[in-house]
């Protein structure tokens, strides 16, 4: 059966400190492994929205990469495209509340997850597909992986799927090149979200919103999202910008939000729903998705988001 959202990118497990911003080089306590890494969140919070959702990423042959598997198997997500390797283990990345995943891409990038090679992509995947999801994370890792998120994304436009780009790049040192390396993703998206943070560092520009206006204004259809945590998110078309506002919370744990915003979003999007809208349904996953200790933990089912925004104040 064809497939509503198809992600791809990193599979990582994530490690917390369970102190409030101890640094990495003190002693202390740890809670995980957590399954991590946004395309698999996305994909996982997708499911449980009661979505057809698979993944592409690459894992080792290790008790963390089995964790991974496991909880994809678990939610029902299609793991065709998961490519278990012998020879790399799985990314283990810590966390702590200060760095939000600062050094997350060395830990990556020399894993399994940044093994994943044109030649190792499951192409069958993308038949009759509603939308491929692909984290410029993953793109900026190297160019294996750059390559083989090329070759997907040409092949999702070849056969006429949505395309979408995660464009956030994470607190960590961006490449100078980085922007150019994700031009041609960019100026072929339906859809791309990024953060007012993230945009900054990559393009130096002073207003995402801005910037989005201008690229949606270039080809009917496209949608820019910036997603401003707990103040909610902006909706950019061709028509001009659209201030949703996000839902007030206790938050516990943020990582994981914008990729479950991410997934409520697109399949709300695809199912005809419109974009301000849909991005209001994706708030609430994005701040359900804080309110539990795990990447995943808080990716909430459908008839919980509903329950959700029925009996809450939006921020």
């Amino acid at each position: 059966m064809p497939l509503d959202l198809l992600c791809l990118g990193e599979a990582y497990v994530e490690i917390s400190r369970t102190e409030p911003d101890l640094p990495l080089s003190k002693p202390g306590t740890f809670s995980g492994p957590y399954p991590s890494g946004g395309p698999c969140i996305t994909a996982v919070q997708a499911a449980r929205l009661g979505a057809r959702a698979g993944i592409i990423t690459a894992i080792g042959s290790d008790p963390f990469g089995d964790s991974i598997r496991a909880q994809l198997d678990y939610d029902g997500v299609d793991t065709r495209g998961l490519v278990v390797l012998d020879d790399f283990p799985t990314a283990v990345v810590f966390n702590t509340s200060d760095s939000n995943l600062t050094e997350a891409a060395p830990y990556v990038r020399h894993s399994a997850a940044g093994q994943l090679l044109p030649a190792r992509l499951n192409l069958d995947m993308l038949d009759d597909l509603g939308c491929l999801h692909v984290s410029a994370c993953a793109l900026m890792l190297n160019n294996a992986v750059l390559a083989a998120g090329y070759t997907a994304w040409e092949h999702a436009g070849m056969t006429g799927a949505r395309r979408s780009l995660d464009l956030v790049v994470g607190a960590g040192s961006v490449a100078p090149h980085a922007y150019r390396m994700l031009t041609p993703f960019i100026e072929t998206a339906d859809v791309i979200r990024t953060t007012s943070t993230d945009f900054r560092r990559l393009t130096g520009a002073d207003s995402a919103s801005d910037w989005l206006l201008d690229w949606a204004e270039q080809r009917p259809g496209r949608i820019g999202l910036v997603t401003r945590a707990q103040r909610g998110s902006s909706v950019v078309t061709a028509d001009g910008h659209d201030g949703v506002p996000g839902f007030r919370v206790t938050e516990i744990d943020a990582a994981g939000a914008g990729d479950c915003f991410s997934a409520g979003f697109l399949i709300r999007w695809m199912r005809g729903m419109p974009p301000a809208q849909a991005a209001r349904f994706a708030n609430a996953c994005g701040a359900l998705a804080v309110t539990q200790q795990g990447p995943m933990s808080g990716a909430m089912p459908l008839e919980t988001v509903r329950i959700f925004m029925e009996g809450r104040r939006v921020g």
